[in-house]
């Protein structure tokens, strides 16, 4: 039985790296333990990294603060 000073301590880092012929994009989180929507913001961040329009961006991967504007958008025009 491991002892409170045994234990072991894990620690998960995130790195995406979007490569195309032109340019390469490497974000590393730097905290442990990402979550979902940090790893959604991440990709979001490479995507417009390697050039697509923040916009595009947007509209193909909405962040969770964009999804919650859509659905209160549908919602007031029933």
């Amino acid at each position: 039985m491991l002892t409170e000073q045994h234990k072991l301590s894990i620690k998960i880092i995130m790195k995406i790296t979007i490569t195309d012929p032109d340019y390469e994009v490497s974000i590393e989180s730097t905290e442990g333990d990402v979550n979902i929507t940090q790893a959604t913001e991440m990709v979001r961040a490479a995507l417009v990294g390697v050039g697509f329009h923040p916009d595009s961006v947007a509209a193909h991967i909405p962040s969770e603060e964009e999804l919650d504007d859509i659905i209160a958008d549908i919602l007031n025009s029933l």
